[in-house]
């Protein structure tokens, strides 16, 4: 009987060392295999960087654009370039001789557009109606340095004149599809780029960000007033939240670089420190005052509901959609 259980003791002992050795095997192969792998990729994504690289040459590309427009490839065209742009989906270009703008087109063709002070020195845009925009080429050449934004309709008129924010320099404008016309504007004191939106019937330039905030705030304090809930509510539930606002924004007024307002030892408040803190503190006002609005309007059950029918894809996954939403409802 103790002869049996020992054999039958090593028998077992040999099955597991033969599985034992198998999966190393197996892991060696496994290893080899990922390692192999790795290496192809890595070659074939070598040789694919090399021809990548010599497609994107920098002076491949320059001598395909120059040799899109006929008369500027041969020297034909005289005057200032003043833009490049897409118009009605073909490439044109904008240039000047005198204070005449023309409209330069790949086949070599020319029109004639109107006339705008000094069009050498400005940087221009063509709108679909037939409009030009422009802005001075360089910031320095602005009056008190300060550029500005012009609207020309199609028969020289001008329409408009936007001086910008002092410190703020237009880069670059471009037309939506329905028509809007979107600004790049970048802060000359810390570098920094924005999108804004030109208004030239009211002559005005508003941040995009701006905008949608004060979208946000008008559907917000609508929808306060078809819930009828007390604004004392409301107000109670921003109380929790008042240190924090008051310590974002002195953080943004003495961190924020740009033109100074008010200079003393080491504090030092700027314009763009005081706009950045106005605009964030709103935000977070919007967040708790809407985080507060739908809790007062919506029981907990309908919140759970709500939030595991939009996550229900994940249940295929085998995702713990239930617990999620319940976690997300109590906290």
């Amino acid at each position: 009987m103790k002869i049996s259980e020992v054999v039958m003791k090593e028998t077992i002992y040999m099955i597991e060392k033969e599985d034992v050795m198998g999966n190393r095997k197996g892991i060696r192969r496994a290893l080899l295999g990922c390692l192999t792998i790795g290496l192809c990729l890595a070659i074939f994504s070598g040789c694919g960087r090399d021809e990548e690289s010599e497609r994107v040459d920098y002076y491949d590309i320059i001598s395909k654009v120059d040799t899109l427009f006929e008369e500027v490839s041969s020297g034909e065209v005289k005057g200032m370039l003043l833009g490049m742009q897409y118009y009605f989906g073909e490439p044109v270009q904008l240039w000047s001789e005198g204070d005449e703008v023309y409209l330069v087109r790949t086949d070599g063709s020319r029109e004639k557009l109107i006339a705008i002070p000094q069009a050498a020195a400005m940087c221009c845009y063509l709108d679909e109606d037939g409009s030009i925009y422009c802005w001075e080429r360089y910031a320095e050449l602005a009056e008190n340095g300060i550029p500005s934004v012009w609207k020309y309709d199609a028969s020289g008129q001008e329409v408009c004149r936007v001086r910008m924010e002092e410190g703020i320099v237009p880069e670059d404008i471009c037309q939506l599809s329905d028509g809007r016309i979107l600004l790049l504007l970048r802060n000359q004191g810390s570098g920094a780029v924005q999108l804004a939106e030109l208004d030239a019937m009211k002559g005005i330039v508003a941040r995009l960000d701006q905008v949608q905030l004060g979208l946000g705030v008008v559907a917000g304090f609508g929808a306060y007033l078809i819930s009828g809930i007390p604004l004392v509510m409301i107000l109670k539930s921003l109380k929790p939240v008042v240190p924090i606002i008051i310590f974002t924004s002195v953080l943004n007024m003495l961190f924020v670089e740009g033109e100074s307002l008010f200079h003393w030892w080491i504090v030092n408040i700027t314009r763009e420190g005081v706009h950045t803190a106005i605009f964030m503190s709103v935000r977070i006002i919007c967040l708790i005052a809407g985080t507060s609005l739908l809790t007062y309007t919506t029981s907990p059950i309908a919140l759970t509901d709500g939030i595991e029918r939009l996550m229900g894809p994940l249940k295929k996954l085998r995702f713990p959609v239930h617990e999620l939403a319940m976690m997300m409802t109590i906290a």
